[in-house]
């Protein structure tokens, strides 16, 4: 069964439009150890959605793992990344102030510990998320 994922990022660096120009990327972007054992868990298959951090503070669209992760091999770094590619852009992203006022989000990582760039999703929340876009909230 596949799982579903959050990766945040702020557009200035990587954005999610960047993501569908160049059809698959390297997800590199983790930094403390709950995001790596979080990373460490992505399969080819699941989902993801990308959020843009910075000023848009919303989630921009989706994504799919077109490998399961893997250690990258460079320099010694012993890096855990995963590849992706771009689903769909969404119609109407989600604000971060939609999520806070929701109360299917109360647990949501991303409002309780909003350091983290890689975390789960489960499925109540992916649904509600794919939701709001279609603006049926």
């Amino acid at each position: 069964m596949n799982k579903h994922w959050l990766f945040k990022t702020d557009p200035a660096e990587y954005s999610f439009l960047k993501l569908l120009e160049e059809k698959e990327y390297t997800w590199s972007r983790v930094s403390n150890i709950i995001e790596k054992k979080g990373i460490k868990n992505i399969s080819k298959g699941d989902t993801i959605v990308f959020f843009h951090s910075g000023d848009e503070k919303k989630i921009i669209g989706t994504a799919e793992a077109v490998s399961d992760s893997y250690k990258k091999e460079d320099h010694n770094s012993g890096e855990i990344v995963v590849d992706i590619k771009p689903v769909k852009k969404l119609e109407r992203p989600v604000a971060l102030w939609e999520l806070k006022l929701n109360p299917k989000f109360r647990d949501f990582d991303l409002l309780n510990i909003p350091e983290l760039n890689v975390f789960s999703v489960n499925d109540e929340q992916w649904d509600e998320i794919l939701i709001m876009s279609e603006g049926k909230v």
